[in-house]
């Protein structure tokens, strides 16, 4: 093989892996996706002594009204429905027609 070849192949490797090793470090070693993360800001924990979950967005949203269906201090609530396999996402808190 020619050394021309041989020496593009090798910088052209080198350059992958600087990529992706900059790609880890600016996601934090995390998967872009995942909840809670930067393109997923939403969190889904379970409620103790209870079936349901919580979901809830990482980051509080500075809004008109923070209490809102879905905004941080108004998160939505997963339960599993009884005799069934279906899940029913349901807020919080009451709403007063929001």
């Amino acid at each position: 093989m020619n050394k021309a070849k041989l020496i593009s192949k090798f910088l052209g490797f080198s350059s992958l892996i600087l990529i992706s090793s900059f790609i880890t470090l600016v996601w934090g070693y995390e998967d872009p996706l995942e909840p809670g993360s930067y393109f997923n800001p939403y969190v889904i924990k379970k409620r103790p002594c209870s079936d349901e979950y919580e979901i809830r967005p990482k980051y509080p949203t500075f809004n008109k009204n923070p209490f809102a269906p879905g905004s941080y201090f108004n998160p939505y609530i997963i339960k599993k429905r009884p005799f069934s396999n279906e899940y029913e996402i349901r807020f919080k808190f009451p709403t007063f027609g929001y």
